[in-house]
């Protein structure tokens, strides 16, 4: 006998299972349907109804477009996401509606993780005067030829940059995402190398978890040329202190409200800190994850794991847009599972 439950977590600071929300018994397997999730981050947690009633639960996440459609001349917002008609981006194309710009990148980089930023992936850009010029980095002066990079980030990091640039000028420009739009649209950064005081390369400081487009623009017309571009990920040590009541890493955070502070050992117990983080899913996208209570800690109590006191596991997983969510799930034992949304995310 399982259960299982909708929670939403008032803010990041607050441990996974707090918020408004039901519980229903369910089988030892079987899916589970979420409608209509906003984008966010969200925390699936699976706990022990009792001492002894650990066991082992395996997921799988599969995110998907919402079900009902927006139909495209009949002046209703169809799916309740407050556009209507050839304001929703699900129009684009449809029914005359041309819609907003869809980013489609040239290229995937794949950071990998590093203490010290020295592990990259990377690419050479060569860039030619008839090449498309169809995204903006705000640092150049414009007119230039571009190349669209993109990459994931599943957590807070520093993202080194390191450049070589064998002729040409370009800037470099960081977009973050809204999982639907033009690759330009959302800036987080434009740096122009040129103007760096130290050669070989930069830090972006404190770059949040998302979807990113690296936009490689030549400088202006005519100064095209080719630039060696390596990416590496080292996590952001010391960048928010968690016990000094300040927002030091300037994300509208302080302390245990920064999700940057979930294994800080003052904040232990206040953020959810999840086993297994799953990263990012668009719609059509399918995570796996396999939690065992048997390794978990008696921290976040459901209030539908009755009558208490075992120990959970918990898997965090953000989505990139408006989705549905399916999540599969076989386990041993006798669990509550729920899923919770970090507002503050």
């Amino acid at each position: 006998e399982h259960s299982i439950g909708l929670f939403l977590a008032d803010a990041p600071a607050t441990p996974c299972e707090l918020g408004p929300g039901g519980c229903a018994n369910l089988p030892p397997s079987g899916a589970i349907f979420f409608e209509d999730l906003p984008p966010g981050t969200y925390w699936f947690v699976v706990d022990a109804i009792e001492p002894g009633s650990e066991g082992s639960v395996d997921l799988v996440f599969t995110a998907s477009a919402n079900a009902e459609p927006e139909l495209c001349a009949d002046g209703l917002d169809n799916d309740g996401d407050g556009a209507t008609d050839c304001e929703d981006p699900e129009c684009d194309g449809i029914a005359g509606c041309d819609g907003p710009e869809v980013c489609l990148p040239d290229e995937w980089l794949y950071p990998p993780w590093s203490e010290d930023g020295s592990a990259t992936d990377g690419t050479t850009v060569t860039l030619g005067a008839s090449d498309d010029d169809d995204q903006v980095a705000p640092c150049a002066v414009g007119g230039g030829a571009d190349r669209v990079l993109a990459f994931d980030l599943d957590e807070a990091a520093n993202v080194l940059v390191y450049i070589d640039e064998a002729y040409g000028e370009h800037v470099l420009g960081l977009f973050r995402s809204d999982g639907r739009g033009a690759c330009d649209a959302t800036l987080v950064t434009c740096t122009n190398p040129a103007l760096v005081p130290w050669s070989g390369g930069w830090i972006w400081p404190d770059v949040q978890p998302g979807r990113y487009f690296l936009i490689v623009d030549a400088f202006e017309a005519g100064s095209e040329g080719s630039i060696a571009i390596e990416v590496g990920f080292m996590p952001s040590f010391g960048l928010e202190d968690c016990e000094n009541a300040i927002d030091d890493d300037a994300d509208g955070l302080a302390d245990c409200d920064d999700p940057n502070c979930a294994s800080a050992p003052s904040c232990e117990g206040v953020v959810c800190a999840p086993e297994e983080a799953l990263g990012l899913l668009a719609a059509g996208d399918t995570a796996d994850a396999a939690l065992d209570t048997d390794q978990g800690e008696d921290v976040d109590a459901l209030a539908c794991a009755t009558p208490g006191g075992g120990r959970e596991a918990v898997a965090s997983l953000t989505l990139l847009e408006d989705a549905d969510l399916v999540v599969e799930f076989a386990q041993s034992g006798n669990h509550a599972i729920a899923l919770a949304r970090n507002i503050g995310a």
